[in-house]
């Protein structure tokens, strides 16, 4: 999912929607996957988007615990960065999420999350 501009909220809708039909394969073939989100750097999320994805977080709780590993949001700009990882500990999640300054880290989270689930089982 990559977030460009100033995107509205049919724009988040058809990325969640996709995001869960995917999710939704994932547990029908008993996989899970990791969820990336790359922010560029002139994005923006008005109170609205923000409520909005938070709500689909919360409805789609249990198809996150069974069909995702995580979720890495990829926040170039330090000072937003440092904001959305101030408002992920404050929230209760299913699936850890977390903010990263590159693309890089965050797949590398992602795919030592994947490998770490991989070798317990």
């Amino acid at each position: 999912m990559i977030y460009e501009g100033d995107f509205n909220l049919a724009d988040l809708e058809s990325t969640l929607n996709w995001a869960t039909k995917e999710l939704e394969k994932a547990r029908a073939k008993k996989r899970k996957i990791g969820l990336l989100s790359i922010a560029q750097p002139d994005s923006k999320m008005d109170s609205k988007l923000r409520s909005y994805a938070a709500n689909w977080l919360k409805e789609q709780n249990e198809l996150l615990r069974f069909a995702a590993v995580g979720h890495a949001v990829v926040v170039s700009n330090p000072i937003q960065r440092g904001v959305l990882t101030a408002i992920l500990w404050l929230g209760d999640y299913s699936i850890p999420i977390r903010a990263f300054g590159t693309d890089a880290e965050a797949r590398r989270w992602l795919v030592g999350t994947i490998s770490s689930l991989e070798a317990t089982g």
